[in-house]
């Protein structure tokens, strides 16, 4: 995790998110509408509800190498 790979705190970097994947901090998340990591903890019924969402695949990293062309032209075209 990146969390503990870039700090000088590590051992208490990795505390946190033990402590961040537990149940019971999990269903604290849950209960606030996010996604629990953890799989002991069942998702809110609002987010439950997204779960046969399909979604496009989309390469963000590709869409980011082209964000500069597209503001370019959607400035060229008028787009607000």
């Amino acid at each position: 995790m990146r969390a503990v790979a870039t700090t000088d705190r590590r051992a208490q970097a990795i505390r946190l998110i033990e402590f961040l994947v537990q149940r019971e901090a999990q269903a604290e998340i849950a209960e606030n509408g996010e996604f629990p990591a953890n799989p002991a903890v069942a998702p809110d019924d609002d987010v439950s509800a997204w779960a046969g969402v399909k979604t496009d695949p989309m390469d963000v990293a590709g869409a980011g190498e082209h964000a500069q062309d597209a503001v370019a032209l959607m400035a060229e075209v008028g787009w607000r």
